[in-house]
Parts: C-alpha cells; sequence; structure tokens
C-alpha cells in the first residue's frame, strides 16, 4: 500500500502539470491584426479566445480536484477525518468547476448581445 501512496503523490503532480497544456494544444491561436483599426469586435474576439483558454484551464484545476479527493477517499480506509477531506476536495472541485462554466455562460450571452446590437440584430 505505501508503494501506491508513492506512486500516486508522484504522477499526480506531473498530471497536473502536463494536462493544461495537453489542453491548450486544441485551441486556436489568438492572432492580432497589426494595421487595422481596433473595432469592438476584434475587441469581443479576444476577449473570447483569451475566456476559451481560461475556461478550460479553470475545468481542468476544478477536475484534478475532483480526482485528488477521489484518490484520497480510496485511500482513506476507514478514516472518517481523511474522507472528509476528500470529500471537501470533490464538492470543491464540483463547485470550481459549477462556476467557471457559470461565469463563461455569462460572458458568452453578453458577448453574444453585443454582438448582435452592433450588427443591427435584435
Amino acid at each position: 500500500m505505501d508503494k501506491i501512496k508513492k506512486v500516486i503523490k508522484a504522477v499526480i503532480p506531473v498530471a497536473a502539470l502536463a494536462v493544461p497544456f495537453l489542453a491548450f494544444g486544441a485551441l486556436p491561436p489568438v492572432v492580432i491584426p497589426g494595421d487595422a483599426p481596433v473595432t469592438v469586435t476584434k475587441v469581443l474576439s479576444i476577449i473570447q479566445d483569451v475566456l476559451d483558454y481560461l475556461v478550460v484551464f479553470g475545468v481542468v484545476i476544478g477536475a484534478i480536484f475532483v480526482i485528488y479527493g477521489g484518490l484520497v477517499y480510496m485511500t482513506a480506509r476507514g478514516d472518517s477525518k481523511r474522507a472528509d477531506e476528500a470529500k471537501l476536495h470533490i464538492k470543491h472541485g464540483f463547485i470550481g468547476i459549477v462556476v467557471v462554466v457559470g461565469v463563461y455562460a455569462i460572458i458568452a450571452t453578453a458577448n453574444y448581445l453585443v454582438g448582435s446590437f452592433q450588427s443591427g440584430g435584435i
């Protein structure tokens, strides 16, 4: 059992550092034109690109908290203090994911509304 704990303690930090880089590789690069005038649409596009990166990062961190809490819960072996600590990690991970996705939804809605006003819609 001690071997498993040592392996878990070594693998979790490495995975925590590697996962965001793998997720960021799937997003399109941010492109800022050089001589073109800055418009509200371009600013909103840049904000949306940055927001996409931050949402991926936040969800990955929340998932890491949930996974860590699950591992601690499985290795608690009847220790109620560790089990309670693990449940808190799981709960906080899910709360973090919900908050990140909620903020993304609010900002995406505001971005849509501002874009619609710019183009004459709504």
